[in-house]
Parts: C-alpha cells; structure tokens; sequence
C-alpha cells in the first residue's frame, strides 16, 4: 500500500479492504464514501465502489423497503464485497443497513478486512437535504425524545407551522415561539 500522499489516510483504513459507510437516507453515505474514492484513486490505490441504491435498482427492489428486501439487498452486497476483496486495495460501499445482524455478517464474512462507519445526522438535517435546504411548511410531530422538537421546528420554512401530536413532553406554544419565533 501506498503511505506518502495527502490527504494522509487513516492508518486503520490502510490495513482494511472493505469501509461500510451506512446510516439514515440523506446522512451522507455516498457523499462521503465517494470523495474517499476520488482520494483513494488519485493516490493510485485500486478502488471499487458499491452504492446500496444501484444495486437495488439492478435487482428491481428499488421501492421495496422490508425488512426481507433490506436483509436481502445487504446479504448481496456482502456477497459482493467477498468476490472483490482481493481484486482491489479497497472496496467502498455505501448503504442503509439498520439491522445488527447483517453488520455481524458482514463482519463474520469479510473475516477482519470490514471497517464500518455510522453516519449520524439529525431529523432536522435529514429533512433539509431531501428538501435541497427548502424545509417544509408543516410539520407534524410526534418525536419527543432530546433533540427532536428543535430538529423539526429546525427545517420548516419561515413562517411554517408546527403541529404538536405526540401526547407527552408536548411543548407548548410560548416555548415553540421562544425557539422559533416564526413558526405558527
């Protein structure tokens, strides 16, 4: 492997073939994954990507969102990433994986070459970035975990409105305009 280039790569990541970038819709899998493509291949190193969406799209499970489809698609990439592991320096891939068991696979598999990497972002974030940054002009809320409240008043638009259905934590409306003075 090669060591002097820059941006420097991590030494973990040197001595691993596949990373397994996953997290929520929109977390920036893909994003991520695919700038250390680029870096990898300018820095020589023989690289493949393997982004979740493409493949379920090559087996016409695109729309299908089960808990068998998810497992299914998951097991192909794992699959996948076996073939290729000796065939490249590193194998990328990007993909929604929720379920521990087809992590504990991946790693049962790929037999110390996975490297996995979650994504954390929140609710808010998520749905500015599946909005190109617009917000939405009502949101109906029912999370009331830390965080939440503010991360849904955080994407409407100005001057949205906020619903409160959840029936606890529930805030009240001197505390929704105290955050966001806009929003009705």
């Amino acid at each position: 492997m090669k060591s002097n280039i820059w941006p420097p790569i991590p030494q973990v990541l040197v001595e691993i073939m596949i990373v397994w970038f996953t997290g929520m819709s929109g977390a920036g899998k893909s994003t991520l994954s695919l700038k250390l493509y680029r870096i990898l291949l300018k820095n020589s190193y023989s690289v493949f990507h393997i982004d979740g969406d493409v493949i379920r799209k090559q087996n016409k499970t695109s729309q299908c969102f089960t808990r068998e489809s998810i497992l299914e698609n998951n097991c192909l990439i794992i699959e996948k990433c076996n073939k290729l592991v000796d065939q490249y320096d590193f194998v990328l891939v990007s993909v929604i994986s929720p379920y521990e068991e087809t992590r504990k696979y991946a790693r049962k598999i790929l037999r110390g070459k996975y490297y996995e990497i979650y994504l954390n972002c929140s609710i808010g974030m998520l749905i500015k970035r599946d909005t190109k940054g617009q917000g939405v002009d009502i949101v109906l809320n029912t999370l009331t975990g830390e965080g939440f409240v503010e991360g849904s008043l955080g994407c409407c638009t100005q001057g949205g409105r906020f619903i409160e259905l959840s029936k606890r934590d529930i805030w009240s409306e001197t505390e929704v305009k105290a955050f966001r003075s806009d929003v009705n």
